[in-house]
């Protein structure tokens, strides 16, 4: 049996996934993809969202999962950061002697020793 209030949490649902999506392809506007023509359909698709939120905490909410997909689709740049020659091997220094980890499986060229 379906109620108003399934119905209501379900489309609430759909709005959220649909903001999470959008911020994932959002993403792809950064380099190294630099796709930034596709930051037009996705803002025109946040948009019809955006008006169908009820009131200010619906908006944030929906702006909330929005960001929460743009920066998890984009945590490949974590590791395009640390793989810059010069800092991952200070970065992996500092974790070794924090963690007290062995030494090993680093080449010093600022990747794994394959």
């Amino acid at each position: 049996m379906e109620t108003k209030l399934s119905r209501a949490l379900a489309a609430r649902w759909r709005c959220w996934l649909a903001a999470l999506l959008l911020g994932a392809v959002a993403c792809l506007a950064l380099p190294p993809f630099a796709m930034t023509a596709l930051l037009v359909p996705v803002f025109v698709g946040l948009g019809p969202l955006l008006a169908a939120c009820r009131g200010p905490a619906g908006a944030f909410a929906l702006g909330w999962m929005f960001g929460l997909g743009h920066f998890v689709a984009g945590l490949y740049w974590v590791g395009t950061a640390f793989s810059v020659a010069g800092v991952a091997p200070a970065v992996y220094d500092a974790t070794q002697l924090a963690t007290g980890a062995p030494k090993g499986g680093y080449d010093g060229d600022g990747g794994p020793a394959l």
